[in-house]
């Protein structure tokens, strides 16, 4: 009906629209009958006059905004009966659903009671059967008879107590010294700077460097007050005691860092040792002269900027004239340390450290502008890129790891050097655990 009203009203029709039709809203049932009595009043004006009139005008006017106001009003009133069915289905759904629940209820009510009356009637079953046997047993006579009455011992019979602690100290006494015995004899490794000392002979040791822990800062850097910081420096002093016999007094000290086998902790030391250098005002280059395995520039990560991606590969494989500026990889906060890198790694590296002339080149660009040149090389006894480039070097730390070099390995190193083929070489102990450490490292903790 109200769909029907809202028709007749939209066709421009003024004619009367019926009161009491079921609307259950007074302020709608008012503007009709409002909008009814305007029409009565427009149609008696309209008897006696045109509809030129003003005053039918203006009563036609307000009728026609009556009309409008009542058509919107009806549109709402629609959507709210809208809402009320689709609640009023959303009900009758859900009762639906409960409705065709009811049998599944029924069923699953029924089986438990089901369950219920036969578990009760087994129990009552079993009840009645341990009260006939009860019965039984109690007309019946007993069968045993009490004969000894039995007695408990203050101490164990087994197992014997003191047997027992004197042969179990005896076996762990005996794998005790099995196990010193292993340790002793069949260890393989160097532990301490006694023990570096006992093999190597004259060859003079440079230092000790403490164990760091793996989230530590590995790289030292500029007034550095750790342990591993004040270990290099005492390591920095030693240098200044040795007795470095060169050719040109105002040229660098060349330093060769390497060691016997990989993992020994060679980059890792030439880079701190390069950077305490520095610190001293020592202008100092750091070279990557390990075109095998380069490691340099992940050490130096976050600590340096890069500035050139050219390292020495790139200067050796150069033709034409051959300029070190150019390969100058890395420029420190530190204005006394430079750094140059590997670069790529070539096919051939043992090759391009047997060009005497391109390396005679590079040293003799760079030898006069630093106090030193650290050369981070590869290890002694796998490749023989090193053996290429001792003469060079002024000076030969051989790198030794606490726990991690053999004895074996490092006789090799030292057959080396008692062959010559290692000059000016010192040996310095890395990664030493701080029990070991008798003396320097206290302090600073």
């Amino acid at each position: 009906m109200v769909n029907s009203i809202i028709s007749e009203l939209s066709n421009n029709s003024n004619s009367l629209i019926p009161t009491n039709i079921g609307i259950d809203n007074d302020d709608i049932n008012t503007i009709i009958s409002t909008y009814n009595t305007m029409v009565l009043e427009i149609e008696q004006l309209r008897v006696g006059s045109t509809d030129k009139n003003p005053m039918v005008i203006e009563l036609g006017s307000r009728i026609e905004k009556t009309k409008s106001n009542i058509i919107e009003s009806l549109k709402l009133y629609t959507s709210s009966l809208n809402i009320l069915l689709q609640d009023v289905q959303q009900q009758e759904s859900r009762l639906d659903s409960k409705v065709m629940e009811i049998p599944q209820q029924e069923k699953d009510f029924r089986f438990i009671e089901r369950q219920q009356n036969i578990k009760e009637a087994l129990y009552l079953f079993l009840l009645r059967k341990r009260e006939e046997v009860s019965l039984i047993m109690s007309s019946q006579a007993t069968m045993a008879r009490t004969l000894d009455v039995a007695y408990t011992p203050f101490e164990p019979i087994f197992p014997n107590r003191i047997l027992l602690t004197a042969g179990s100290g005896l076996v762990g006494g005996f794998l005790v010294m099995v196990y010193a015995f292993i340790c002793f004899f069949l260890r393989n490794k160097i532990e301490t700077k006694a023990e570096l000392e006992h093999i190597i002979g004259n060859i003079p040791v440079l230092g000790e460097l403490p164990s760091i822990k793996k989230d530590a800062l590995k790289v030292i850097n500029n007034d550095d007050r750790s342990i591993m910081a004040e270990a290099l420096r005492v390591v920095r002093s030693n240098l200044s005691f040795l007795y470095i016999k060169k050719e040109n007094k105002s040229a660098a000290t060349k330093i060769l860092v390497t060691s016997s086998v990989k993992g020994e902790g060679k980059t890792l030391t030439a880079t701190n040792l390069a950077i305490i250098l520095s610190n001293a005002s020592k202008k100092t280059l750091l070279l990557g002269i390990d075109l095998r395995n380069p490691q340099i520039s992940n050490q130096i990560k976050g600590t340096a900027i890069k500035v050139k991606h050219l390292g020495l590969v790139d200067y050796l494989k150069a033709t034409g004239e051959k300029d070190v500026s150019k390969i100058t990889s890395y420029r420190c906060i530190n204005e006394y340390l430079d750094i140059i890198t590997s670069g790529q790694i070539p096919p051939n590296p043992a090759e391009l450290l047997m060009d005497k002339t391109a390396l005679d080149s590079f040293f003799e660009q760079v030898e006069d502008k630093y106090d030193y040149i650290i050369l981070d090389s590869a290890p002694l006894m796998l490749v023989a890129d090193s053996l290429e480039l001792t003469p060079y070097a002024d000076l030969t730390i051989c790198m030794v790891r606490a726990n991690y070099t053999k004895i074996q390995d490092l006789k090799g190193v030292l057959s080396l050097c008692q062959q010559g083929k290692i000059k000016n070489p010192t040996f310095l102990l890395n990664n030493v655990e701080m029990k070991y450490i008798k003396y320097g490292y206290e302090y600073s903790n």
